[in-house]
């Protein structure tokens, strides 16, 4: 996500420093929890007990954010320096945009509530669950990337065949066939 913003920012050096700044503090931070969450074997009941720490959670979530944050506001800003809203809703600078708004208000929703429950909560098996429903959460926003780079893709080809320019509907560089045997136009 957070290459996608450097990309979709023509490789602003603004973002791509703070991509890897916020990079940087998520690794920082899962390599800091990985070290102290605990887990040990429970002889009596016959189960492993693991233990999150909520730390370690709690800034690997802001750190989460941030790149939401950073991610959007990349899409939203290059969106109107562009000019693509003169374009109307079939820009590509459009949709990245709007996918990207899209993630964030589930993601911001969603580590909203992690957050109050990592500064709240004291249930380890509450933060079990919690942390089972992020990763599925994650899992389902890495599958909406891919909807949303399949309706891109649709929104190009329909562009592509619905311009009524002849010289529109071929690829820069395309030659274009005449019918007749080696001969092209």
């Amino acid at each position: 996500m957070l290459y996608k913003s450097y990309i979709v920012t023509h490789q602003n050096k603004f973002f791509g420093i703070c991509s890897i700044l916020i990079l940087v503090f998520r690794l920082g931070w899962s390599v800091t929890d990985a070290i102290w969450a605990t887990g040990s074997w429970d002889y009596t009941q016959g189960v492993c007990i693991f233990n999150e720490n909520a730390t370690s959670g709690l800034f690997y979530t802001i750190a989460d954010i941030s790149a939401d944050v950073i991610a959007t506001a990349g899409a939203v800003i290059m969106f109107f320096l562009s000019g693509s809203y003169k374009l109307g809703l079939r820009s590509v600078s459009y949709l990245i945009a709007r996918e990207n708004i899209l993630r964030s208000s589930v993601v911001l929703l969603f580590e909203s509530f992690f957050l109050y429950a990592t500064l709240v909560w004291k249930d380890a098996g509450a933060f079990q669950v919690l942390f089972t429903v992020q990763n599925l959460v994650y899992i389902f926003l890495m599958n909406m990337e891919l909807v949303w780079k399949t309706v891109r893709d649709q929104e190009d080809v329909k562009s592509f065949i619905c311009s009524g320019d002849d010289n529109q509907n071929t690829f820069p560089g395309a030659e274009k066939d005449d019918g007749g045997l080696g001969h092209t136009v």
